[in-house]
Parts: C-alpha cells; structure tokens; sequence
C-alpha cells in the first residue's frame, strides 16, 4: 500500500511539472491536477483492490498526495478528491 502511495506521489510529481513547465493540460491517467490562484486542486480516479478497508486507502492516499506535493510544491493544496470507479479482484 505505501508502494503505491509512492508510485501515485511520483505520478503526480511528473504530471505537475509538466503542467507548469509546458502551461498546458497533460494527457491524464486518472489524475487531473489544476491549479488556481497558488492552490492546487488534485482529482484521482482509481481502482482498488477487494477486501482492503477502502475508506482508510482513501484517506491515507489524500493525506499522503497532499503532504508530499506540498512539501515538494511550496503550494497549498486545497483539495484532493478520490474517486474509486471500482474494485479490482487479486
């Protein structure tokens, strides 16, 4: 689970800067990143694996994306929503 919280972390890294650096609107793999006015406002679409406690991956994927970007932003990050399309069978 931390493994993919970093993954996720790098992902969104990537995707940032290339939103910041090129001023345009990368081709997303569900993660749409925009940012108004010094706040970052961050949606992940994702799927998670059956039999884990959705609830507490959710949380802890918002609280892990928003610490790391804005410790490695400077910018605030206003909101992280998570939307779960579905689950995934292992």
């Amino acid at each position: 689970s931390l493994c993919t919280v970093v993954r996720i972390y790098r992902f969104l890294q990537y995707r940032f800067w290339q939103f910041m650096l090129f001023n345009r609107d990368p081709i997303s793999r569900g993660i749409k990143l925009v940012t108004v006015d010094n706040r970052i406002y961050i949606d992940i679409y994702c799927l998670i694996a059956s039999g884990v406690n959705t609830e507490a991956v959710v949380n802890s994927l918002k609280s892990a994306v928003t610490y790391h970007v804005e410790n490695f932003t400077g910018m605030r990050v206003k909101a992280v929503d998570v939307h779960v399309l579905g689950m995934k069978l292992l």
